[in-house]
C-alpha cells in the first residue's frame, strides 16, 4: 500500500501531515483473528541481518540498526504507537537506510508484531493515510555520500504486511525535490518487495 539509526543513526522528527505524498490505495480486506504463536514456538523479533539484504539490484544498504521499543517517540508517531499498544504488542523494530546510484534515499522499517492480525490492521489503517507519516525518516550516517535532507523534502511511503511483519518504506529524491512521485514509487517498490521477501523467510509461524 502506497501512502507517503544504532551505529551512527539519528532519527528525524516525524514529518507533519501537510507534506505531499502519492495517492492512497484501497484498504486491505478484514482478516479473521489469528492466535499468537503457541508456547512451543519462540516469540522472537526479526533481526536487521535477517531483514535487510546488503544489496538489492540497484540499491546498497548504507546502515541498519534495531531498537528495543516499537513505540518510542523518536521512531514512530502517536497513531502507530497507540495501535501497537492497544493490540497484542510488538517484539522489535529494525531500521535500514539504502541508496541507489543517484544517491536517492530509502528508509526501511520492519516491525515484528506478536499477532499477524495486528500487522494486517496497521497496514489497512495507515496504508490509506497518504500524508500521515508514522515512521521516522533516517538521516545518513556520518561519512556517507548522502545528504541530510530537510523536513520540507518530498516523500512517498509504502506499507506491506507479511505474517507477523509490518514493512514500511519511505523514499526521497537526493535533492529533496517534491515532484515525480510516481517515479519514486516505482523505484521504492522493488526494494520494499525484496526486504519484505527476505524478512518473511525469518518470520516465525
Amino acid at each position: 500500500m502506497v501512502v507517503a539509526v544504532g551505529g551512527g543513526y539519528r532519527y528525524l522528527h516525524l514529518h507533519p501531515a501537510r507534506q505531499t505524498s502519492v495517492a492512497a490505495q484501497p484498504v486491505v480486506p478484514a482478516v479473521k483473528a489469528v492466535p499468537t504463536a503457541s508456547a512451543a514456538v519462540p516469540l522472537v523479533a526479526v533481526t536487521p541481518d535477517q531483514a535487510f539484504p546488503a544489496a538489492v539490484a540497484g540499491y546498497t544498504r548504507v546502515g541498519d540498526t534495531a531498537v528495543a521499543s516499537c513505540t518510542g517517540a523518536d521512531s514512530v508517531g502517536p497513531t502507530l504507537a497507540g495501535m501497537i499498544t492497544q493490540g497484542h504488542g510488538c517484539l522489535g523494530l529494525d531500521f535500514a537506510l539504502y541508496q541507489d546510484s543517484s544517491n536517492n534515499e530509502y528508509s526501511l522499517a520492519v516491525f515484528t508484531m506478536k499477532n499477524p492480525v495486528d500487522a494486517a490492521t496497521i497496514v489497512g489503517v495507515l496504508g490509506v493515510r497518504a500524508t500521515d507519516y508514522e515512521v521516522a525518516v533516517q538521516l545518513p550516517p556520518p561519512g556517507s555520500a548522502l545528504r541530510d535532507l530537510p523536513d520540507s523534502s518530498g516523500h512517498i511511503q509504502e506499507y506491506q504486511s507479511y505474517g507477523h511483519l509490518v514493512v514500511v518504506g519511505i523514499a526521497q529524491w537526493s535533492d529533496g525535490h517534491s515532484s515525480d512521485y510516481q517515479k519514486l514509487v516505482n523505484q521504492l517498490t522493488p526494494l520494499l518487495d525484496a526486504v519484505s521477501k527476505q524478512a518473511e523467510t525469518h518470520d516465525w509461524r
